[in-house]
């Protein structure tokens, strides 16, 4: 639904202001829709976590412990599983250690 209703927006408003007898933006219409991801781009860079070669289980121990997101790449984790037996024999970690190597941030 909302993005009919996005498009439905754009093609009603950009036409208006293109036009020289409206707003006669022209080729400067282009800056209407390139201001609004700059600050989110921004927010994203210092505020969202490097995530990648993480498992969920680091993800989780780093968030719980308050780790800054900026400091997440230098943080190493070392997560020591331990096994239940169950009934079909499956493995499932319960356990996690956590080292945080604080000189590095």
């Amino acid at each position: 639904m909302s993005n009919t209703a996005a498009t439905c927006l754009v093609t009603q408003l950009v036409p208006i202001l293109i036009n020289p007898s409206n707003a006669n933006l022209g080729v400067k219409v282009a800056f209407v829709f390139f201001a609004p991801p700059v600050p989110s781009s921004i927010y994203m860079y210092f505020c969202f976590p490097e995530m990648k070669g993480r498992s969920y289980l680091e993800l989780e121990t780093m968030f719980q412990r308050g780790s800054p997101a900026r400091s997440f790449s230098n943080i190493k984790c070392e997560i020591e599983v331990a096994t239940i037996a169950k009934d079909d024999d499956l493995e499932k970690p319960v356990a996690i250690v956590f080292d945080e190597d604080l000189s590095k941030i």
